[in-house]
């Protein structure tokens, strides 16, 4: 089984449902829904949120080797040109509030539990502007039959 895409479903699935997000993203410019898995699109403007799987705790297995679930470690970026902390803050707030402490169904697997790991921050040069990246990281857990 691939995790992964049972991860990435349940992300893009809890991230979009959230309107408030989504209306918000649109407010600062967005395209809707501004979600995207992995990377946005050449040529979407800014701002706009991506996430992506960066690695793993490994899978928690029974006696007899059946695999309980897979330890994701997922990467969740709200990329934007502006240095506006109440912006900032506004949408990983609702990033936080769509994924801590939340679990359900989805495709033919269960997330059992979604943690914020850590928040960071970083700046890049591109184009002649300077670039934020707001990140947050979390730890689902993924089972699928």
């Amino acid at each position: 089984m691939y995790e992964e895409a049972r991860g990435a479903a349940w992300i893009q699935q809890q991230l979009t449902n959230n309107t408030v997000l989504t209306d918000t993203l649109q407010q600062y410019g967005a395209n809707f829904p501004g979600i995207y898995h992995r990377f946005a699109p050449p040529n979407t403007p800014l701002p706009y949120v991506v996430y992506m799987l960066f690695g793993g705790q490994g899978d928690v297995r029974t006696a007899n080797n059946k695999r309980v679930w897979s330890n994701q470690m997922w990467r969740i970026k709200y990329i934007t040109p502006e240095d506006d902390d109440e912006k900032i803050e506004a949408v990983m707030d609702l990033i936080d509030q769509s994924l801590d402490r939340q679990r359900g169904v989805i495709l033919d697997g269960v997330v059992l539990d979604c943690t914020r790991e850590r928040t960071m921050s970083m700046i890049e040069p591109a184009n002649d502007q300077q670039i934020l990246h707001a990140i947050a990281e979390f730890t689902l857990l993924v089972q699928v039959p």
